[in-house]
């Protein structure tokens, strides 16, 4: 005990160079160093972080907070990147997210590349996002074709709150990709991130070979209440040749109250498809149009 107190003894400040802000420096960074080394060693730290004791576990958080010992980093990085160890995965996002992400930026993204759980990789976008470091933008656009649906929401969701130009080569990567499912995600994106940039490939995707491509395009238009877009959707109402697209296209004429959307569903009244044509008649029902009585009775 002599020896500690003779280490934090206040030195003579006539006879030395120290200054007073570099003292307490010196003071904080050793009692910080003598509080771990008292704690616990770093195997056995880790141990009771992950036993399933509820008191140990919150007792180890309590001192990785605290602490932040670099060395508890892997450990941890390698619990949320393991395949087998899923039960795990909670406490050590709490853990990790003791480690600011200015300054362990490249752990984070590790663990986001590599984690097989889309759990993890939800909470590691959802925590990078919250960082407001822009640094993130990137690697978060990417999982914008992400195999599961909370990836990708919680990628848009994120990116939704940056508003940065550097998403856009991703989207456009994803809707010229020669594989629709890509191209959906786009659309997918496009529903929350849409850009007045993006009108003339939305377009073109409506048109598309493939026709779940064409009814997310569909739904995108709604979505963003392109107006200029009719035209094009009302041509979609009356020629496509899938009856779920002519369905979701009449819906949008119908409810768009444009000039003379009755003409469109007028003529959707004699389509072979019966939802095509039961569309139609809930469409005009709804515009309640002093001619649709008229067209109906003759």
């Amino acid at each position: 005990m002599r020896r500690v107190l003779s280490c934090l003894r206040v030195p003579d400040m006539k006879k030395n160079t120290f200054t007073l802000k570099t003292l307490l420096l010196f003071a904080a960074v050793f009692i910080s160093s003598l509080l771990f080394a008292q704690s616990d060693t770093l195997p056995s730290l880790m141990e009771d972080l992950f036993s399933g004791d509820t008191l140990k576990s919150q007792k180890s958080l309590l001192i990785i907070k605290k602490e932040k010992p670099a060395a508890a980093l892997p450990f941890i990085r390698n619990i949320l990147i393991s395949h087998n160890n899923e039960k795990f995965h909670a406490t050590a996002i709490q853990a990790l997210q003791s480690y600011p992400v200015a300054t362990s930026l490249s752990e984070w993204l590790d663990i986001l590349e590599k984690t097989p759980s889309f759990y993890v990789k939800q909470r590691v976008i959802e925590i990078l996002s919250a960082s407001r470091d822009k640094r993130v933008i990137p690697p978060i656009a990417q999982h914008l074709a992400n195999p599961f649906h909370i990836v990708r929401n919680a990628s848009i969701q994120a990116l939704k709150t940056f508003n940065d130009d550097r998403i856009y080569p991703v989207m456009l990567d994803m809707a010229t990709s020669a594989d629709p499912v890509f191209k959906i995600y786009s659309l997918e994106a496009m529903h929350h991130l849409y850009d007045r940039r993006l009108y003339d490939l939305l377009i073109r995707l409506l048109g598309d070979e493939n026709h779940s491509v064409r009814y997310q395009a569909l739904k995108c238009i709604e979505e963003n209440a392109l107006s200029k877009a009719l035209n094009n959707v009302k041509r979609t109402a009356l020629h496509d040749g899938n009856s779920e697209v002519r369905v979701r296209a009449i819906q949008i004429v119908g409810k768009s109250r444009s000039n003379n959307p009755y003409n469109i569903l007028y003529d959707s009244l004699s389509a072979q498809h019966p939802d095509v044509r039961h569309a139609a008649i809930t469409a005009l029902s709804d515009l309640d149009f002093s001619q649709t009585s008229r067209k109906l009775s003759d």
